[in-house]
C-alpha cells in the first residue's frame, strides 16, 4: 500500500471517516495482514514492504518476482507471494515462501507463467496461474502439483462459506468442487471474470471484465446483473460478518448484504480503489490511483 502512484487510505469501520493515508512507491497490487497485525503489500516494481502502526519498517524488499500480484498470509507469521508479468514482461514461474529473520524468500517451484491468486483452503494453498490452469501446495513441499484437469482455462477463483472452492472458467461457466472431487456445473453469466468472493447464503458475488456486477447461484444456472451505484467494480471484501464491501473505479465504496445494498455508495474522494484489505477493529485499508500523501 505505498507508491507515488497510488496511496492507501484507513476507514474506521467503514464509516467514512478518513483517519490517515499512506504514502508509497510503485502501483499496489497486493495487500496482506500477517497473524501479529503487520501488514504487506507488493508492487508493480516486484518490491515487498512491511509496515507496523502504518509506519513502514526497514526498506522495500526486492522479491525477483516481476509484478507481486498475489499474496497471501500463513499461519506462524510466514507469507506467499506469486508474481505475474505485465506487457513485454516476463514473469517469475517461482512462488516464494518468506519467513522472519531470512532475508530472501524460499523459491517454491510452479507450473505458471505467472500467479493471478492464492487461496488457503485447510491445509492447502491454490494458486491460479495466468495460463488459467490451477495448482495446489502444501507446507513442506518444494513445488506445487497440478489439480483437477480443467476443460476450459480458468480465471478466478472463490472460496464458499462452507469452504468448498468454486472455479469461474473462459466459457462463462461456474464449477463448485466437492470434498471427492465431483463439480456442480453452474453459469456465471459473463466469461473472464476479474473478482469473485463468497457471500454468506452461499451464492457469489462477481465483477465482470466491464466492472458490472452480477449476484451468482453456483449450482444452478442463475445470474442477476445488480445496479452497483459505482462506475465500474475494482475490489471486492468480504467482511468478518459476511457482509461486502465493493470498491469502485469512481472512487466510492458500497457495503452489501445478502447482495443488497445497505446504503448509498460512499465517496471517498479517491481515484478507483483498486484494493481493499479488512483490518481488526472493523477498519477497512483501502488502495487507490493518485498522489502519494500522508
Amino acid at each position: 500500500f505505498f507508491s507515488s502512484r497510488r496511496r492507501h487510505t484507513r476507514y474506521g469501520t467503514v464509516t467514512g471517516v478518513q483517519t490517515c493515508a499512506l504514502p508509497i512507491y510503485g502501483a499496489v497490487l497486493s495487500l496482506a495482514q500477517l497473524d501479529d497485525g503487520e501488514l504487506v503489500s507488493g508492487d508493480s516494481r516486484g518490491n515487498l514492504r512491511r509496515w507496523r502502526d502504518f509506519r513502514p519498517l526497514g526498506a522495500p524488499i526486492a522479491s525477483g518476482q516481476g509484478r507481486v500480484s498475489a499474496l497471501l498470509a500463513l499461519p506462524g507469521g510466514e507469507l506467499l507471494s506469486g508474481g505475474s508479468a505485465g506487457e513485454g514482461e516476463t514473469a517469475s514461474r517461482t512462488l516464494r515462501l518468506w519467513r522472519r529473520g531470512e532475508p530472501q524468500g524460499a523459491p517454491i517451484l510452479s507450473g505458471h507463467d505467472g500467479v493471478l491468486q492464492l487461496i488457503a483452503q485447510g491445509g492447502k494453498v491454490f494458486s491460479l496461474g495466468s495460463e488459467g490452469s490451477v495448482q495446489v501446495w502444501q507446507p513442506g513441499q518444494v513445488a506445487t502439483l497440478p489439480w483437477r484437469a480443467m476443460p476450459t482455462p480458468v480465471r478466478r477463483l472463490a472460496l464458499q462459506r462452507d469452504g468448498r472452492l468454486v472455479s469461474s472458467h473462459d466459457d462463462g461457466s461456474l464449477r463448485l468442487w466437492n470434498a471427492d472431487g465431483s463439480a456442480t456445473l453452474g453459469y456465471a453469466g459473463s466469461a473472464g471474470l476479474r473478482l469473485l468472493v463468497g457471500l454468506a447464503d452461499g451464492r457469489l458475488l462477481a465483477a465482470d471484465p466491464g466492472g458490472g456486477l452480477h449476484l451468482l447461484d453456483p449450482s444452478g444456472r442463475v445470474a442477476l446483473p445488480l445496479d452497483s451505484g459505482q462506475q465500474g467494480i475494482w475490489s471486492l471484501l468480504t467482511l468478518a460478518n459476511g457482509d461486502l464491501l465493493s470498491g469502485g473505479e469512481d472512487g466510492r465504496l458500497r457495503r452489501w448484504r445478502q447482495g443488497q445494498p445497505l446504503a448509498a455508495p460512499l465517496a471517498t474522494g479517491q481515484g478507483p480503489v483498486v484494493a481493499l484489505l479488512a483490518l481488526p477493529g472493523g477498519d477497512i485499508l483501502s488502495a487507490e490511483i493518485g498522489r502519494a500523501h500522508v
